[in-house]
Parts: C-alpha cells; sequence; structure tokens
C-alpha cells in the first residue's frame, strides 16, 4: 500500500527481530516444561506434522486478513476475487480451505471407522441458514457471482461433509467427475450458462429458480468435490503414508504446475472461480501443494511451532466463523470505503489482535475441558 511501501524495509526488520525473540522465548519455556510435557509431546509428534500445522494455520490467517481488508480502498484491487477468468489472491480463499481440510482428514490420515453422521453436518448448515438469513436481513453487501443469490460457502462445506466421506478414495474418481465437469463447460455450454444465465427460469417452476438464482455455488460443488478428494489422497499418499513423504510432495508439486501449464496454454481454458473449473482446480493445487513444501522447508531449521498457529489449527471453523462475525460487526459499525489507509490498518490489526486472542482462549478452555474428561 502507499501508507507501507516507504517503511517496507524498516517494517521486514521489525518482523524478523519479533520473530526471533518469539523463537527464543518459545525455546526457553519449551526446555523448562520439556519434563512436565514429555507425554504429549511424544503423542503429537507422533500423530502431528508441525509444517501441516503452520500451512493450514498460514491459510486461515491469510483468509482472516481478507475477508475484512478488502472492505477496505487501502486493500489492492488486484487481490480481490475475479469476477469470471483470472487469477485473484482471495480467489483460493474457499478453496484453501477446502484443501487444507481434505489434507488433515480422518481417511487421509488412514483412520479406520469413520463414518457419516446427520448431526455433524448440522452446525455448517445452521451456520449457513443464519449467513443468509443476517445478510438479507441486514442487507450486508454481497456479490451474486461468488455464489449466487442465496447460496454461500457454508452450505458448500455442508454439501462437501457427506460426500467426501461416501465417496471412495481412488485417484480416478475425482479424476472423471473433473473431466467430465469440465467437459459440460466447455462442450455443452455450461460455462456459457453460468456467465449470462437469467436468475429466473422462463417457465414457473421454483426449483428451477432455485438452480438459476444459486448456479455458481451449486454447479461449484461439483469443483470443491474434485479438489477436496484430490486433496484426500494427496495427504493419504504424500503426508500421512511412510516412506520418503517430502520427495514425493515435491514430485507432486511439479507434476500439479505441468497439469496447469497443459490445460491454460495447450487446451486453452481458462482459469474460472466462479465455475470451479478443471484449470482453477489444478492451480489451487497447486498453489497450496507449492505453500505445503516451503513450510516443509522452513521447519526443517526448527520444530518450535507458535501456539497461535496450533490453536487456529486446532479450532478452525470456530475461528472461522468468529472471523466472519468480526467482519460483519466491523461492515456494520462504520463505512470501510471511506476509511483512511492509517484508520483501515488499524482496524484490520486490531481485528487479527481479536481473532487470535479468541482462537487461544478457545483452545485453552477445551483443552481444558478434554482434560477434565480423561481424569
Amino acid at each position: 500500500t502507499n501508507l507501507l511501501y516507504p517503511w517496507g524495509v524498516e517494517l521486514l526488520c521489525v518482523n524478523v527481530l519479533l520473530a526471533l525473540i518469539l523463537s527464543m522465548m518459545k525455546n526457553r519455556r519449551s526446555a523448562q516444561n520439556a519434563s512436565k510435557s514429555s507425554l504429549s509431546s511424544t503423542q503429537s509428534s507422533s500423530n502431528r506434522l508441525d509444517f501441516v500445522t503452520c500451512y493450514r494455520s498460514c491459510v486461515s490467517y491469510l483468509t482472516f486478513v481478507a475477508i475484512l481488508a478488502v472492505d477496505f480502498h487501502v486493500f489492492p484491487r488486484r487481490f480481490a476475487k475475479t469476477e469470471v477468468y483470472g487469477y485473484g489472491l482471495m480467489d483460493l480463499g474457499a478453496a484453501s480451505f477446502v484443501i487444507s481440510a481434505g489434507l488433515a482428514s480422518p481417511r487421509a490420515r488412514g483412520k479406520k471407522g469413520h463414518q457419516f453422521r446427520i448431526w455433524k453436518i448440522a452446525p455448517l448448515l445452521l451456520l449457513g441458514m443464519i449467513r443468509l438469513l443476517t445478510n438479507k436481513g441486514l442487507e450486508y453487501q454481497e456479490h451474486v457471482s461468488e455464489y449466487g443469490v442465496h447460496w454461500n460457502f457454508f452450505f458448500t462445506l455442508t454439501a462437501l461433509a457427506p460426500l467426501g466421506i461416501l465417496i471412495p478414495l481412488y485417484y480416478a474418481i475425482p479424476m472423471i467427475i473433473l473431466v467430465c465437469y469440465q467437459f459440460l463447460l466447455s462442450e455443452h455450454g455450461l460455462q456459457q450458462y453460468v456467465e449470462d444465465a437469467p436468475r429466473v427460469c422462463e417457465q414457473d417452476n421454483l426449483l428451477c429458480d432455485i438452480f438459476a438464482a444459486n448456479r455458481e455455488g451449486i454447479l461449484g460443488c461439483i469443483g470443491y468435490l474434485a479438489l477436496y478428494l484430490f486433496s484426500e489422497i494427496i495427504g493419504r499418499d504424500c503426508l500421512w503414508s511412510s516412506g520418503v513423504k517430502n520427495v514425493r510432495l515435491f514430485l507432486v508439486v511439479l507434476l500439479l504446475w505441468c497439469i496447469h501449464w497443459v490445460i491454460t496454454d495447450v487446451l486453452d481454458v481458462q482459469v474460472s472461480r466462479r465455475t470451479t473449473n478443471a484449470a482453477f482446480v489444478v492451480w489451487a493445487l497447486a498453489h497450496n501443494c507449492s505453500i505445503l513444501v516451503l513450510m516443509w522447508c522452513a521447519t526443517r531449521f526448527g520444530n518450535a511451532v507458535p501456539p497461535i498457529f496450533r490453536a487456529v489449527n486446532r479450532n478452525g471453523l470456530l475461528v472461522f466463523v468468529i472471523a466472519n462475525l468480526l467482519t460483519g460487526a466491523v461492515n456494520l459499525s462504520m463505512n470501510t470505503l471511506e476509511a483512511s489507509d492509517s484508520v483501515a490498518l488499524l482496524v484490520v490489526f486490531t481485528y487479527l489482535c481479536t481473532v487470535g486472542v479468541v482462537a487461544l482462549l478457545a483452545d485453552k478452555l477445551f483443552r481444558k475441558s478434554d482434560s477434565k474428561k480423561i481424569d
């Protein structure tokens, strides 16, 4: 931004200094408590990968920043979501959330006997309904081209939850889903329908009107389903299985970027977040797996994961809901479009601190309740 640009080097030095101080404090505290937490640390190291924790937390925090900062002029427009085609930082938000969930799902980690329970999707469905009612009741700003008139991301997660459990994990299944979906988009006018069709049907049919009004969200579930299944397979074979996992992950990253090049340059399929087409799915996977590789490289120099990263990782959905509520509260309490750059940065900074405090408090509370149950 214009406000921060002249101080970029100074701010970077401050960030590095703070990181070093926090790292030393963490290492000292870990050394003092090593004897007390030897059992829990052993369990944590065996059941959790630190670089995956860092990746999932970074994805969450980038999402938290973007969903509020985009409402201010200080946020560069080139980072906002694209309307139809192209690349934007915020285009990765929902896709990254789905990918991070797939990489660490029970099936990806090899847990047996994990079955679908209808009550598990009830909170997501309830959150989707609350989001819908509040958006319409408060006339909250929303872009119809994102998910449709009534749809939102919580409804997408609700649809993915049962499908992601019932469909078996074979490479061919998400590949067939994605190829067939892209064929319909490219060869049978489905892409054109999503972009240009009216929001109501010519015939008087309620189900048809609902589909037309929310076609981005409903059809987008197909792309997100393929994305989730691919993520589970990558997590199973490259993260949680035995063997040379880092080599597999590097090869997957190279393969994904090659496939992306073939789809976009050879087959001339443009990336479209609006339809979650094949180019978008492969692009999102390639980006997230690349970040995962960078996180793996970074954790080679130290295995101390910040407490806030662990807290956000363990309570991702709760913190995501809190961040959305705080975003709505900020937008209802002030005119974000008229805020100066300094005010915008102060608001976003305060908001992020609040989200972090809530994550730490929630994690501490839940861990205490779990320890009481064990006792």
